[in-house]
C-alpha cells in the first residue's frame, strides 16, 4: 500500500462510537462517511504534498527491493538482517499487495495461551522474529490477559519503521475478567460481539495497543461462533469496509475452524449491494485455523465439502493464511494443553510420534512445519512463536532441507496418523462430517470445560463443542 497520510487521530471512530444506536449499521456508515469527510478536511495544501513526496519515494524503494529480489518490506536501516531476509521465501497473498514470510508469527502463544511466558521473553521473541526477516505478525483482542498480544507486539515493534512489516488483529472475539465464585479473586472468560459499535470500539484499541495508524488485515474472528452468521457478515464486515474506507484498514479477512463458512463467505457476491456503501466484493483475505496440519488436511482436499477449497480460492484471487500447522500443541514435544479437544486416541497418536522423534534425535515441531511448507498456494503459515529459541527453529526451517532422518520420520509419523480411522468435529448441533483418511477429517478445536476454566484460569467461549471419534473399537463423543 502507498504510505498514510500523517495521522489526524480518528475523527471517523469517535463519531462512529458516539452515533451508534445498539449496533446499528445505517447509522454507522453514515457516521464513518462524515468522519472520512472531516478528514479529509483537515487536510492542508503542505500535507498533500508531503504525502505526495512521501508516495513517490516509498514506490521507488519497492521497485527497488524488488530488483533486488527483496521483499518490499525491506528497509536497509530497520534493523532487520539482510541476509537472513535474502535467504527467506516471501509469498504475495493473493489479491493485496502483502509479501509474508513463508513463516508468520502468531501472537497467541506469546500472551500465554498455551503457557506463562515472561513479558520480556515474549517481547524479545518479536524482535528476533522481526529481525530475521519474520514481517508478517498476527493477534487478536482474544490473546492474553492482563497482557494483551496487541500490547506485546505494539511494544516489541515501538520505533520500527512502519513501512517494514505488517500486522493484523481481529474484531468480534474478547475477553472480559469476572468473579471467581470458587476459587475467589478474578477469572478471564470470552464472549463474542459482532455489533457495529463493538467493531468499531476494538478496532480503535488495536490501533493505540499496537501503536498504529492503520492495521494491514483485521479478521472477524471465528465467524462460526456468531450468533447469526447473516449477522456477522452484514455488521461485523460491512462495518469494516466504513473503517476501511477511512484509512484504518487495508484489507479485510474472516477466520475460521469451519471451511463451509467460508466457502460461502468469500463466494458471495451480492453482500453489500444492499448498503450503498460500495461495489460488491469479495473478503479479501481468509484465515483457516488448523485445517492444513500433518494431522488435518482438509483445506486441500479434492473429497470433501467443500469441495476444492483451495482451488476455488485460487481462482477468486482471494488469499490464504493457514493458522496453527502445529494444531495447537498436538505437534510439540510438550503436547497439547489441557483445554485441547483432541479424543484420546489421536492425543495417543500424536505422544508415540513425539516419543519416535525424541528416541530418534528429530524435533515434531520442525517435521510439523516442513509438512506444511512443503503445499503450494498457501500465502503463509501461521505459528505461534513464544520464545526466541522457537523464533529460531522456524527461522532455520525455511532456510533448510529436511535431513534423512526428518524425512524418515515424517513418513513414520504420516503413516501413524493415516491409521486413525474418523475424526469429526461437532460444533453446536452442526457436524461437519469427514469421509475416507484423515486428511478430510477436522481435528483441532479449543474449548475449555468449566473444570477446566480453573485448571488453566482461561475460557476461550467457545460454547459448546464436542468431537464425535469413530476409532477401530466404535464410537464415542468425547466433550470438547
Amino acid at each position: 500500500m502507498p504510505p498514510r497520510a500523517p495521522n489526524v487521530g480518528l475523527p471517523g471512530v469517535s463519531a462512529l462510537l458516539s452515533t451508534i444506536g445498539k449496533g446499528c449499521y445505517e447509522v454507522a456508515v453514515d457516521a464513518a462517511q462524515r468522519g472520512m469527510s472531516t478528514i479529509r478536511s483537515l487536510k492542508l495544501n503542505e500535507e498533500d504534498k508531503l504525502v505526495n513526496k512521501m508516495y513517490v519515494e516509498e514506490k521507488h524503494r519497492r521497485t527497488k527491493n524488488k530488483h533486488q529480489g527483496l521483499p518490499s518490506t525491506y528497509m536497509p536501516d530497520s534493523g532487520v538482517d539482510l541476509e537472513t531476509v535474502r535467504r527467506t521465501k516471501y509469498r504475495r497473498l493473493l489479491g493485496t499487495d502483502i509479501e509474508a514470510s513463508e513463516i508468520s508469527m502468531g501472537m497467541s502463544a506469546a500472551a500465554g495461551t498455551y503457557r506463562n511466558i515472561d513479558e520480556n521473553t515474549a517481547i524479545k521473541a518479536v524482535q528476533e522474529a522481526y529481525r530475521l526477516g519474520i514481517n508478517y505478525f498476527d493477534t487478536a483482542p482474544l490473546y492474553g490477559y492482563d497482557r494483551s498480544g496487541e500490547y506485546l507486539l505494539g511494544e516489541a515493534l515501538k520505533g520500527k519503521p512502519r513501512n517494514s512489516f505488517y500486522v493484523s488483529t481481529k474484531v468480534g472475539r474478547y475477553l472480559k475478567s469476572v468473579p471467581d465464585t470458587i476459587l475467589g479473586g478474578e477469572r478471564y472468560v470470552g464472549f463474542q460481539d459482532y455489533s457495529a459499535e463493538k467493531t468499531i470500539e476494538s478496532v480503535e484499541k488495536s490501533l493505540e495497543l499496537l501503536g498504529v495508524d492503520y492495521l494491514d488485515i483485521v479478521f472477524v474472528h471465528d465467524i462460526q461462533f456468531s450468533e447469526s452468521y447473516k449477522q456477522a457478515r452484514n455488521t461485523c464486515l460491512l462495518t469494516l469496509v466504513s473503517l476501511q474506507e477511512a484509512g484504518l484498514i487495508n484489507y479485510i479477512g474472516v477466520s475460521s475452524y469451519d471451511l463451509t463458512i467460508l466457502s460461502h463467505l468469500f463466494k458471495d457476491e451480492t453482500y453489500l449491494m444492499s448498503t450503498g456503501v460500495g461495489e460488491p466484493r469479495h473478503t479479501e483475505v481468509l484465515q483457516t485455523v488448523g485445517r492444513y496440519n500433518m494431522l488435518d488436511r482438509l483445506l486441500t482436499s479434492t473429497k470433501s465439502i467443500p469441495f476444492r477449497f483451495l482451488e476455488h480460492t485460487r481462482n477468486q484471487e482471494v488469499a490464504i493464511i493457514n493458522a496453527a500447522p502445529l494444531n495447537m500443541g498436538l505437534f510439540t514435544p510438550d503436547g497439547p494443553p489441557v483445554w485441547h479437544s483432541a479424543p484420546p486416541e489421536v492425543r495417543i497418536c500424536c505422544k508415540k510420534i513425539a516419543d519416535l522423534c525424541k528416541e530418534r534425535g528429530v524435533d515434531i515441531v520442525r517435521i510439523a512445519l516442513f509438512f506444511a511448507l512443503k503445499q503450494q498456494g498457501i500465502g503463509t503459515h501461521l505459528v505461534g512463536l513464544a520464545t526466541p529459541e522457537e523464533v529460531y527453529n522456524a527461522v532455520d526451517v525455511m532456510h533448510s532441507s529436511l535431513t534423512e532422518e526428518e524425512a524418515n520420520c515424517l513418513n513414520i509419523s504420516l503413516g501413524m496418523i493415516e491409521e486413525l480411522e474418523c475424526v469429526t468435529w461437532r460444533e453446536r448441533d452442526a457436524v461437519i462430517t469427514g469421509t475416507g483418511n484423515v486428511s478430510d477429517k477436522a481435528v483441532s478445536a479449543t474449548h475449555y470445560t468449566d473444570a477446566q476454566i480453573h485448571q488453566t484460569g482461561y475460557i476461550s467461549g467457545h460454547g459448546q463443542l464436542k468431537f464425535s471419534w469413530k476409532g477401530k473399537h466404535g464410537h464415542a463423543d468425547t466433550p470438547g
